[in-house]
C-alpha cells in the first residue's frame, strides 16, 4: 500500500494550450543544504514552453506554480547525463507536498531485484473522476534490475507518458518505502528471435545519483533564479477550472 503521504510526493507537470491545462509528465520536491528544489525529467523542459505545476495547499485547495520551460535562463539546471532537470522551488513549504530528504532515499546497492516497487504519476495524463485536476495513480511491480555504471533501476511498476520525472519507490525490508529514484522512460528489450514479443520496463535514475547532482550542483552553466520571482505562493493561485 502506497500512503497519502507518499502519494504527496507528485507533484504533476503540465502547460497551458488555450484555456486547457495539458499534462506533460510529473516531479519530485527535494531539500538539499536548505535549499528545496522541483526535480522532474531532463525531457520535460526542452519543449520551450512554459511548465505549470499543479500542487495542493492546506485545506485542499489545488493551486498552480508557473516555471520557464526553456534551459538557462528560465532558472532550470539540467544534467543531460541523467537526463535529470532541477529549479529551485522555495513555494513547496507553503503546500501539503511531500519534501523528499536524503533519509527518504534507498541506494542503488540496497535496490535489489525482486524488490517490490511502485511508479506515481499521471499517466497519459489521466485526470481521474475529476477532469480539472489530475489524478495521481500508484502502479506497482518489482525492481527488475540496476546497472550501477549508468545510474539506472529497471522496474516492471508501469510507466506511461505522464509518469516521466515521477518517482520509484521501493519497500525496504522493514517494511518502509524509500524513494529509490526518478522515472525517465521506458526500456523496450528485445528478444533473440524475429518476431519474439519485447519486454517493456521502466527506466529510472537512481536516487543517490540524483542527490550527487545536487551536492555537486554540476546541473547548468548559470545560477538558479530563486522561484520566488514566479509569483504568488500557490495558496493564491487560481483554481483550475
Amino acid at each position: 500500500m502506497v500512503t497519502r503521504d507518499w502519494l504527496r510526493t507528485v507533484v504533476p507537470l503540465g502547460e497551458y494550450q488555450g484555456a486547457r491545462w495539458v499534462p506533460r509528465g510529473a516531479g519530485v520536491v527535494m531539500s538539499h543544504k536548505g535549499t528545496v528544489w522541483l526535480v522532474t525529467s531532463g525531457r520535460a523542459v526542452t519543449a520551450g514552453r512554459e511548465l505549470v505545476a499543479i500542487v495542493e495547499g492546506e485545506g485542499g485547495r489545488a493551486g498552480e506554480v508557473p516555471f520557464g520551460g526553456t534551459r538557462g535562463s528560465s532558472g532550470w539546471f539540467v544534467n543531460t547525463a541523467l537526463d535529470v532537470a532541477v529549479h529551485q522551488f522555495p513555494q513547496a513549504r507553503e503546500t501539503v507536498v511531500r519534501i523528499l530528504t536524503e533519509k527518504d532515499c534507498a541506494s542503488l546497492t540496497d535496490t535489489q531485484p525482486g524488490t517490490a516497487a511502485y511508479t506515481l504519476g499521471c499517466p497519459y495524463g489521466l485526470a481521474g473522476m475529476d477532469p480539472s485536476r489530475p489524478a495521481v495513480l500508484a502502479l506497482s511491480g518489482i525492481v527488475s534490475g540496476v546497472n550501477p555504471h549508468d545510474a539506472t533501476v529497471f522496474t516492471t511498476a508501469g510507466s506511461f507518458h505522464g509518469n516521466s520525472g515521477g518517482p520509484l519507490l521501493v519497500r525496504r525490508e522493514g517494511g518502509d518505502l524509500a524513494f529509490a529514484g526518478l522515472v525517465v522512460g521506458v526500456a523496450a528489450i528485445r528478444g533473440p528471435e524475429e518476431g519474439a514479443p519485447p519486454v517493456h520496463l521502466g527506466v529510472a535514475r537512481s536516487a543517490d545519483a540524483i542527490w550527487r547532482s545536487l551536492s555537486n550542483m554540476k546541473l547548468g552553466t548559470e545560477p538558479p533564479r530563486s522561484a520566488k520571482s514566479k509569483g504568488p505562493p500557490p495558496s493564491t493561485k487560481k483554481k483550475l477550472n
